[in-house]
């Protein structure tokens, strides 16, 4: 019998090759804190290719967001934005967004929303902009040179051109309710009323190009999409609603009630759920409480302390686990997922002496399991039939180029 070595951390995908349902866990993330006490550090973190912000916030001390590059050796600090006193920009961080070569983060009791310029040290000391808001929600996005935001039931969308912010739309909604944005594709919750003001039912409403359905005001019902919520296991309450874009994709986390995941697509029929991700059987509650679209077809899943988290790949128009990300520490109160890096966070985290001190931690998980250790794991290679498989268990042929299973092997084919 001929026996071939392959990668420990690659075990379960070498018995995917006759089932494509394993999941390949991945523990032992490295641990990011803050020195800063009373932090409630980890609240919101995001990516910007290889660079991490996370924010630590707080209305007891000052608040932080720390910039973070990733190497070969893991996360290294390089620069962190300070609140400037806690009388100044109270509760700091509490969002955060990086697009376009910006970061975003708003301070929800001072209604400001501040804008930086990424640099060396992660970003500009002091903000290049800041946004008056009228009201402190945090329904808000940035996408480009846009953002969107909802305040006292008026969604607006504004174009950022220097120094000025040019309104392109803006319509009145029914509730205070989240919004995301990317490109120029724009969704956002809202309620249906029958003639009594009675909510009828909670819908994700799409507009496509705000900018062109603002100047079609007149025929602007006719340019946003309605989608229904209804009929699927319902939600306590709107806040507890997480929503993503990517494209022309969008989900939705309905993770208290229902603990039910929405997936929605644009077809030729126009948008529609094509999917719903029902929670892992081993997970207590809040399932989809944070969720994260680091591309079309990967979701980074967490729930909020409540179980592990997981990356979920689109695979021939299904949702599938791929990944569980486990810790020592509960988790998924925010996740952001880069393709190649994977952050989790717990915001209230109280340390080794389980005090107030350094307050919360991020969990950042390397999702390249080829750096994983060499073991001594075998699988028999006598009956190989020829076929490949990728890390995923899905059969590929001789165009494919990366990381693949072979004859019992672990193959890299450039």
């Amino acid at each position: 019998m001929k026996e071939k070595t392959v990668l420990l951390g690659l075990f379960m995908a070498v018995c995917a090759m006759s089932s494509a349902q394993e999941i390949l866990t991945l523990d032992n993330p490295e641990i990011l804190t803050t020195d800063v006490d009373k932090q409630g550090y980890g609240y919101c973190a995001v990516f910007s290719n290889d660079t991490l912000f996370v924010s630590g916030t707080s209305t007891m001390v000052e608040s932080v967001v720390d910039s973070y590059v990733m190497t070969s050796d893991g996360a290294k600090k390089i620069g962190t934005i300070r609140e400037g006193g806690v009388k100044n920009r109270s509760f700091f961080g509490s969002k955060i967004f990086a697009s376009g070569g910006r970061l975003g983060v708003l301070a929800s009791t001072k209604k400001y929303f501040y804008l930086y310029e990424k640099s060396a040290t992660g970003v500009s000391e002091q903000p290049v902009d800041s946004i008056s808001r009228s009201a402190a929600t945090m329904y808000l996005d940035m996408a480009g040179q846009y953002y969107v935001t909802s305040e006292k039931c008026t969604l607006m969308v504004k174009k950022l051109v220097g120094n000025k912010h040019e309104n392109v739309f803006a319509r009145g909604t029914n509730v205070e309710a989240p919004c995301a944005m990317d490109g120029k594709v724009l969704c956002y919750i809202d309620t249906e009323l029958d003639s009594d003001k009675a909510v009828v039912d909670t819908v994700l409403r799409i507009v496509e190009d705000p900018e062109e359905a603002f100047k079609l005001f007149d025929t602007l019902e006719e340019s946003i999409s309605v989608v229904s919520l209804a009929g699927y296991g319902g939600f306590s309450s709107l806040p507890n609603l997480r929503l993503d874009i990517n494209g022309d994709r969008i989900v939705i986390g309905m993770s208290s009630l229902s603990n039910r995941i929405l997936v929605i697509d644009k077809l030729s029929t126009g948008w529609t759920v094509t999917n719903v991700i029902d929670k892992q059987p081993d997970v207590e509650n809040f399932w989809g409480f944070s969720l994260c679209l680091s591309d079309k077809n990967t979701l980074a899943i967490g729930c909020n302390r409540k179980g592990d988290n997981f990356i979920y790949k689109c695979i021939d128009g299904e949702w599938k686990p791929s990944m569980r990300l486990v810790s020592d520490y509960e988790s998924g109160w925010v996740v952001a997922c880069n393709g190649r890096y994977f952050v989790t966070t717990n915001n209230v985290f109280k340390g080794v002496n389980n005090d107030m001190s350094n307050a919360g931690c991020v969990m950042l998980y390397d999702l390249n399991v080829s750096d994983l250790p060499i073991s001594d794991i075998r699988v028999d290679d006598e009956s190989d039939s020829g076929e490949a498989y990728d890390l995923y268990g899905r059969k590929v042929d001789d165009t494919y180029k990366g990381l693949m299973i072979k004859g019992g092997r672990l193959i890299l084919k450039k």
